[in-house]
């Protein structure tokens, strides 16, 4: 059975983790750390795409200048995303959300 096969048949986060290019990986890295400092119980798509955003050789900062979006107004979308995340909890890990967004990412490529 062929890595990808393994992968599709049985979904698992550490050998989708072992995909992860070093910008993706430093940028989960990142928003456990940001998401464990804010006091929320789950790292989230939020967390994620704002650590993505401060990266300028991501592949979202070309989308974001190829399509002339604002980067100023996604980031505030994005910090009120996460300001909205409810606090006080421990950081017990990803959201299922992330963990499937990680998922389809990783089929669709």
């Amino acid at each position: 059975m062929s890595p990808s096969e393994d992968v599709m048949a049985e979904p698992n986060l550490q050998k989708l983790w072992g995909t992860l290019n070093s910008l993706c990986y430093k940028s989960m890295e990142a928003s456990a750390i940001v998401a464990k400092q804010l006091g929320h119980s789950e790292v989230t798509v939020a967390h994620f795409i704002k650590q993505v955003m401060q990266m300028q050789d991501s592949d979202l900062a070309r989308l974001v200048r190829h399509f002339s979006l604002n980067p100023s107004k996604l980031l505030t979308d994005v910090d009120l995303a996460i300001e909205r995340l409810k606090r006080g909890g421990n950081l017990s890990g990803f959201s299922a959300e992330l963990q499937n967004a990680l998922l389809e990412a990783w089929v669709s490529a």
